[in-house]
């Protein structure tokens, strides 16, 4: 045991101070904007009994147009598809519903989802891709320390990405096509959380392709395109779904950010240069 907290030390420390730091600064009491918003969405598909992701609203006789929802105008919440709704993707709404009915108040849903970026830095650091200084700069010295401190899908987001970049560093060095396949899969399922996961994905494989790129022809050669298929069917099935429940491919929070766009690529490129001219 002191062998293992003498090689995890940093990862130690974070378990002992997050604790702490929730408690003394009082996380249960930060329920506010965006994260009261998720709250809102999370007990209300408890109230649906998860067939609706519909919004409870109190007020929706005496308010059928929403004028007075909380933070009206702000385009956190409105109608889709027939629907009105908020602006944060279902998965992460799902998993604190989840959290919520297994008896975890909303006192301590924020620690416990703090708790997923310590296990992040835990698996980066175990797999030697970090070190300890590293653990703690990348919680308190970036924006994850505030991060963590809202109840938000940071933290399993950031898990998710951690686990599966590991699996491709992997790759790179025994270039073992299942950890290709696993990096895929598993880098593939935080687009249910955030958007950002088609940039990140998108980057790793350009970055693969620059490295060898005089190899090219070596390097897709033990590659089975029905792995790569199967790796990325968590964003073949979000598309699919956004798709069928909101009409957009790129799903809820894109449209709450740059609504459904009917105009033409040209037309949008010809808008740009009009812009900027």
């Amino acid at each position: 045991m002191i062998q293992k907290i003498k090689e995890q030390w940093a990862v130690f420390i974070l378990i002992v101070a997050v604790p702490i730091l929730h408690i003394g600064i009082g996380t249960e009491n930060t329920y506010i904007a965006d994260s009261a918003l998720k709250a809102m969405q999370t007990d209300s598909l408890i109230q649906n009994n998860f067939q609706s992701e519909e919004i409870r609203y109190p007020a929706e006789k005496l308010d059928p147009l929403h004028e007075a929802f909380f933070l009206p105008g702000t385009g956190f919440a409105k109608e889709i598809q027939g629907k009105f709704i908020g602006q944060y993707p279902i998965a992460f709404t799902f998993l604190s519903s989840f959290l919520r009915l297994i008896g975890i108040t909303w006192k301590w849903v924020p620690m416990l989802l703090s708790f997923f970026m310590i296990v992040s830095l835990y698996l980066l650091s175990k797999r030697k891709l970090i070190g300890q200084k590293t653990v703690l700069l990348g919680y308190f010295a970036t924006i994850l320390f505030a991060l963590c401190l809202d109840f938000s899908e940071y933290s399993i987001y950031f898990l998710f990405n951690s686990i599966g970049f590991s699996f491709w560093l992997r790759y790179r060095d025994l270039k073992k096509s299942r950890d290709l396949y696993l990096a895929f899969f598993v880098c593939s399922l935080p687009i249910w959380f955030r958007l950002e996961t088609l940039l990140f994905l998108g980057s790793l494989v350009l970055s693969e392709i620059i490295m060898y790129r005089k190899n090219i022809k070596n390097l897709i050669k033990g590659i089975n395109p029905l792995g790569i298929l199967l790796g990325i069917l968590p964003i073949i099935l979000f598309f699919l779904w956004n798709l069928w429940d909101y009409g957009h491919i790129l799903g809820v929070r894109f449209i709450f950010n740059y609504g459904i766009e009917h105009a033409s690529i040209l037309d949008r490129i010809h808008r740009f240069f009009q812009l900027y001219s």
